[in-house]
C-alpha cells in the first residue's frame, strides 16, 4: 500500500452512544483518512434524560462530506452493551470481509488506520491471526520490530476479519468444558492469570458481567489465535467512565510508527515475554490493602441501584460530619466518591446556604502531600482557592472534572463555574435560578483552533512539512448558556468571545512562585540571551519561528524551556537547528518532569539570571503563565498581543509574528543600553507583582463571587 495514500480503501466502524464530546474528537481523526465505507453503530438511551445527548451525538455523523458510504445501524431502545455491540458487529460482518473498529473514546493516532490496513491485507489468508489491535499498554518494552504477537486482545482500536468474527459465540456455550479449560492452562501457565481469566468467563456465563469483549477473548482462545501489537501506542483512551463502562486514560504515542520504516517479525508466534510482562504488571496479586479492599467492595455493589445511591448520600453526609477531622481522611473520602461518583464534595460548617458545581479538575482535592505535584500548574492553586472563597461564604461545593459529561446533577445548585463544555451538557437539568458561569482560561475554542491551523500552513509555505494540531480543542458553543464570563486574558482575548454578547469579569492569572529582583543581574551580557518558555504546543506558540529566527542569529543565545522536549516530531524537524552552538534547550529530569517546570529548582533561576528578555509570539492564550512566572525573575516580555497581558503591561509587542519581525527585535535587544534594559526589566517585575500575584486573584475572585450573588 503506498504511503501518501490519502483515502482509505478498509471499511471503518464506529460505535457511539451518548458522549458528543469525545465522539467528534474521535470523528475528527476519521475523517482525516476518508475512508470509503463508515459503518456506525448507536445504542438507544437508558433514560429520557441520554434521549437528547444521543440525538447530538448521531448528528456528528452528517459531517460526513466526503466520498464515503454511511451505514447506520441505530438502536431505538437501549441494548446494553453485550447485545448492541455484538449485534451490531454481526451486522457489519454480514456486509464486509474486514474492518476497523473504533469506539467513541478512543482517539487513534494518524499512523493507525494505515497500520490496521497493512496489516489486514498482510494476514488476510492466516489463520492464526485473529485480530489487529492498536493499543501497546506497556510503553517501555522494547520491541526489536514494528509489532509483535501477543495472546493479549486489546480493543481499544482494532481490526478484524469476517473470518475471525465468525468464531465468536456470545454464549460461550463450551467454556466449562474439559477442552477450554485445557486449554486455558496451556496458554496461561501461571496461576493468578488462570484464576483471573476463568473468573471473567464465568462472570459473562452467570450473567454477572453484561459485556461482549470477553467473548471475543473466549473466541480467540479456544481458536488459538494470535493477536498483533503495536511497537508504539496507536490509541488514546479518553473516555472517563466508557460507553457503559468503567475506562481509564492510555497516553497516545506522538510517533508515527512509520517512522522508522515498518519491520516485520520473521516467525509467527506468541511472544510470551511481552504476555508475561503485561499480566505481571496488571494481574499479579498484590499485598493486601485496607483502601484498596474498600474501594473495591464499593464498586463491587455500585450497580446495585438502591445501595448505590445510600452509599452516595451516606459518603457525602460523612464527609460534612468529618469536616475537623484530619486532612487524609477528608482525601481518602474525596477519593472515594470521585471514583464511585466522579465528584468531589467540599463541605462547609453548619448548614449550607446553598451548593455550588466547579466544573474544573479534581486532582487538587483527591491528591496526599506525597502525590501532589512538586511546583504545579497555577490551576491546582486556582480551583482549591475558587472552592474556598465560596466554602467561607457559608457555601458547599461539588468538584468534577470538566472532561466528565456523564455527571448528572443530584442538588439544586446555586452556582455553576465551567471550564470546558459542560454548561451546555448540564443546562437543562438545573433550576432556573442557577447562575451560570463560564471561567475563562483561553481563548475562545473556534478562534484557537483557527490560529493553530493557520501557523500550521504558514510553517507548511515555509518548510514544506505538515503537522498535525497539537492544542485542538473540540469546538462549542457553551458560553451560550453562561450567564456570566469571568476569567483570564486583555481585550484581544475577551473580543474572541464578542459574539456571544456577554460582559467579562476581568480574573488575573496567578503565578506559582515569586521571586526578589535579581539586582545583580548583568544585562550587558544578558542582553544577547533570550529565553523561550511555554506549555505544549510548540507551533501554535511561535516556537518555530523562534527557532528559525535564532538560527540566522549566530552571535544571539536562545534557551528552550517547553515543547521543543517533548513533540517528538517537531524536535525531528529542527534538529539541525536545535544542534546549533547559540540555541540550547533544557530537557527533562534537569528542569522538569512530566511537563511540569520547576521554576522554584535552582537551574530555572540560573537560565532566568542569564537572559533579558522572554520571547513569546503565541497566536492563542487565556494569559501566559509563563510569561507571568518569567516577569517575576526580572524578564523583559517580548510578546504578541494574543499572549493576554494586559495593555498596559510594560511590553514588547510582536505585531507581525514572522522569522523576520522576531529577528529585528532581538538585534535590537542585544544594542540597547543595559540601564535601559535594567529598568525594563524591574518595571516588569514591579508590573507582575502588582498585578499577578495569588492574593491578586483571590481579591478579584472573591468581587466577582460578591457581585454575582447579590440579589
Amino acid at each position: 500500500m503506498g504511503r501518501n495514500k490519502k483515502q482509505l480503501n478498509t471499511p471503518v466502524v464506529f460505535i457511539i452512544f451518548n458522549r458528543p464530546d469525545t465522539a467528534q474528537k474521535v470523528f475528527d481523526e476519521i475523517k482525516k483518512i476518508k475512508p470509503k465505507k463508515l459503518f456506525v453503530i448507536s445504542d438507544g438511551p437508558r433514560k429520557s434524560s441520554e434521549e437528547k445527548l444521543c440525538i447530538e451525538t448521531r448528528k456528528i455523523i452528517d459531517g460526513v462530506d466526503w466520498d464515503c458510504k454511511v451505514f447506520k445501524n441505530y438502536s431505538d431502545k437501549n441494548l446494553g452493551l453485550k447485545e448492541r455491540i455484538s449485534s451490531g458487529l454481526n451486522w457489519v460482518f454480514d456486509n464486509v470481509e474486514e474492518a476497523i473498529i473504533l469506539e467513541d473514546d478512543c482517539v487513534p493516532n494518524p499512523s493507525f488506520f494505515r497500520f490496521c490496513e497493512e496489516m489486514l491485507e498482510k494476514y488476510r489468508k492466516n489463520e492464526n491471526i485473529m485480530m489487529i489491535g492498536g493499543s501497546n499498554p506497556l510503553k517501555d518494552f522494547e520491541m526489536e520490530n514494528s509489532y509483535t504477537f501477543s495472546k493479549y486482545y486489546q480493543i481499544w482500536g482494532w481490526a478484524t476479519w469476517k473470518r475471525s468474527w465468525n468464531k465468536y459465540d456470545i454464549n460461550m456455550k463450551e467454556w466449562k468444558s474439559t477442552k477450554v479449560n485445557k486449554k486455558i492452562k496451556e496458554v496461561y501457565k501461571q496461576k493468578y492469570i488462570i484464576n483471573h481469566v476463568k473468573k471473567l468467563f464465568n462472570n459473562v456465563s452467570s450473567g454477572k458481567s453484561n459485556t461482549w469483549d470477553i467473548q471475543w477473548l473466549y473466541a480467540c482462545l479456544i481458536n488459538d489465535g494470535l493477536s498483533i501489537t503495536p511497537r508504539v501506542n496507536l490509541i488514546s483512551n479518553i473516555g472517563i467512565f466508557g460507553t457503559h463502562q468503567g475506562g481509564y486514560n492510555q497516553n497516545l504515542s506522538t510517533y508515527n510508527i512509520y517512522d522508522k520504516g515498518l519491520t516485520h517479525p520473521k516467525i509467527i508466534s506468541q511472544n510470551e515475554n511481552y504476555d508475561n510482562t503485561f499480566y505481571e504488571k496488571n494481574f499479579l496479586p498484590k499485598p493486601f490493602n485496607l483502601k484498596r479492599w474498600i474501594f473495591s467492595v464499593l464498586v463491587k455493589y455500585k450497580n446495585i441501584k438502591k445501595t448505590y445511591h445510600f452509599l452516595k448520600r451516606g459518603f457525602l453526609k460523612i464527609h460534612n460530619v468529618l469536616f475537623i477531622t484530619p486532612k487524609i481522611i477528608q482525601i481518602f473520602i474525596n477519593k472515594t466518591t470521585n471514583k464511585l461518583f466522579g465528584v468531589v464534595h467540599i463541605p462547609t460548617k453548619g448548614k449550607p446556604k446553598g451548593y455550588i458545581l466547579l466544573s474544573y479538575i479534581t486532582d487538587p482535592f483527591i491528591l496526599t502531600t506525597k502525590e501532589y505535584p512538586t511546583n504545579p500548574h497555577t490551576n491546582y492553586w486556582e480551583c482549591l482557592e475558587i472552592a474556598r472563597l465560596f466554602s467561607i461564604r457559608g457555601y458547599a461545593i461539588d468538584v468534577i472534572n470538566a472532561n466528565n459529561t456523564n455527571f448528572k446533577p443530584h442538588r439544586q445548585y446555586k452556582v455553576v463555574i465551567d471550564i470546558k463544555n459542560n454548561l451546555k451538557i448540564l443546562s437543562p437539568m438545573l433550576p432556573i435560578s442557577c447562575r451560570k458561569v463560564m471561567h475563562i482560561t483561553s481563548s475562545f475554542c473556534k478562534y484557537q483552533n483557527t490560529q493553530e491551523r493557520k501557523r500550521i500552513e504558514e510553517l507548511k509555505k515555509r518548510r514544506g512539512v505538515s503537522f498535525v494540531m497539537q492544542r485542538h480543542e473540540t469546538e462549542s458553543d457553551n458560553p451560550i448558556y453562561a450567564d456570566f464570563l469571568e476569567g483570564f486574558g486583555n481585550k484581544t482575548v475577551h473580543n474572541t468571545f464578542s459574539q456571544f454578547n456577554k460582559p467579562i469579569h476581568f480574573i488575573p492569572i496567578s503565578v506559582t512562585q515569586k521571586f526578589e529582583f535579581p539586582k545583580q543581574k548583568n544585562f550587558t551580557e544578558a542582553r544577547t540571551h533570550f529565553l523561550f518558555f511555554g506549555g505544549g504546543g510548540a507551533i501554535l506558540k511561535g516556537l518555530d519561528l523562534v527557532i528559525e529566527a535564532f538560527s540566522t542569529l549566530p552571535n544571539l543565545y536562545l534557551h528552550i524551556i517547553g515543547p521543543a522536549s517533548y513533540e517528538k516530531e517537531f524536535s525531528e524537524e529542527y534538529k539541525k537547528e536545535l544542534a546549533l552552538p547559540n540555541i540550547y534547550r533544557y530537557q527533562k529530569p534537569k528542569i522538569s518532569k512530566d511537563g511540569i517546570i520547576f521554576v522554584e529548582k535552582k537551574p530555572f533561576i540560573e537560565i532566568a539570571n542569564q537572559c533579558a528578555s522572554i520571547i513569546y509570539p503565541s497566536a492563542s492564550e487565556g494569559t501566559s503563565g509563563a510569561v507571568i512566572q518569567s516577569m517575576h525573575t526580572g524578564i523583559i516580555p517580548i510578546i504578541t498581543k494574543e499572549t493576554g497581558l494586559s495593555e498596559d503591561s510594560p511590553s514588547i509587542i510582536i505585531e507581525n509574528p514572522s522569522v523576520e519581525s522576531i529577528v529585528s527585535l532581538a538585534q535590537n535587544i542585544s544594542k540597547t543600553d543595559p540601564k535601559v534594559l535594567y529598568k525594563l526589566a524591574y518595571d516588569s517585575w514591579k508590573f507582575v507583582n502588582k498585578y499577578h500575584t495569588k492574593e491578586k486573584f483571590s481579591e478579584a475572585y472573591a468581587d466577582f463571587i460578591d457581585n454575582m450573588l447579590k440579589p
